[in-house]
């Protein structure tokens, strides 16, 4: 046995690789491998697609962004003479997207009155 002192990470590492080995010891291959592949069957189906959407929504986003920056749109997108009216393009768009924006806006607060109904509790705004 040797004078060298121990760094804490060293000592560590030894206590990780004695609690890996005993958890090997105690769960069977076919079972560990099970779980392995349970895992990332579940990062494949939920977290996975969820992460390639989140990715995407970022980088359509972004392009549209810029699309809509230049020049070329500005007189779609600009109010009419100064008024303080929506240009007929930003108009055609609220329409075509009002339900959509009334459900985002309001389905939440009718979710809450409703759940206190069924709870009977006061609902509350």
């Amino acid at each position: 046995m040797g004078t060298e002192i121990t760094t804490m990470q060293a000592l560590q590492d030894k206590v990780k690789e004695r609690i890996r080995a005993s958890f090997n010891e105690l769960i069977p291959e076919e079972m560990w491998d099970g779980l392995v592949n349970q895992n990332i069957d579940v990062y494949m189906k939920v977290e996975f697609p969820a992460l390639v959407k989140e990715m995407a929504k970022a980088e359509i986003a972004h392009r549209v962004q810029a699309e809509f920056a230049k020049p070329a749109w500005q007189h779609q997108w600009d109010s009419y003479s100064g008024h303080n009216t929506a240009s007929e393009m930003v108009g055609r768009i609220v329409r075509e997207a009002a339900p959509v924006l009334v459900q985002e806006m309001f389905s939440s607060m009718v979710q809450n009155v409703v759940n206190a109904i069924r709870n009977n509790q006061v609902p509350r705004y």
